[in-house]
C-alpha cells in the first residue's frame, strides 16, 4: 500500500489537562478523531483546536466509544492512545514504517503508566492498538 492514512482515536472525558500534549504527539497522523463523553471542563474547546474530528456520545463504555469513533474513521491505520499518553517520537518513527510495510494486521503497544504527574515505568498496559481497518 502506498502511502497508508494513519487515524488516532482518543477517548475523553474532563482531560483538559493532558489532551493538548496527547494530541501535540501525534500531530503527525492524517486524521485524529477525539471521542468526548461531555466534558465539563475545557478538553472540548482544546481538542476542536487540533483534532480532525471531535464528537461527543455519552458514555457507556470504553469499547462502545472507540467504536463509534472508528466509524468515522477514513484511516487505513487506527492508532487508540488515551489522554494522558504520549506517541514518542521513536514510536512515531516505528509506526509510520510499520504502516508502510506491514507483517501483521494489529500491533500491541506499551504505553506506561501516567499517574499523579509521572509516568509509572515500573507497569504498563500490553494491549492491542494500532489494527488495521478492512
Amino acid at each position: 500500500m502506498k502511502n497508508p492514512k494513519l487515524t488516532v482515536i482518543i477517548p475523553t472525558f474532563n482531560e483538559e489537562a493532558y489532551i493538548g500534549d496527547a494530541l501535540f504527539s501525534v500531530a503527525f497522523a492524517d486524521e485524529i478523531i477525539v471521542v468526548d463523553s461531555f466534558s465539563t471542563d475545557k478538553t472540548p474547546e482544546i481538542a476542536k483546536q487540533y483534532a480532525s474530528k471531535f464528537l461527543q456520545r455519552k458514555f457507556d463504555n470504553f469499547s462502545n466509544q472507540k467504536n463509534f469513533a472508528l466509524k468515522e474513521a477514513t484511516g487505513d491505520w487506527v492508532l487508540f492512545i488515551d489522554a494522558d499518553e504520549r506517541v514518542t517520537h521513536s514510536l512515531e518513527t516505528e509506526i509510520k514504517e510499520t504502516i508502510q510495510n506491514p507483517k501483521h494486521g494489529g500491533y500491541k503497544i506499551n504505553f506506561p503508566h501516567f499517574y499523579m504527574n509521572r509516568f509509572l515505568y515500573h507497569h504498563s498496559d500490553d494491549v492491542l492498538r494500532l489494527v488495521k481497518r478492512e
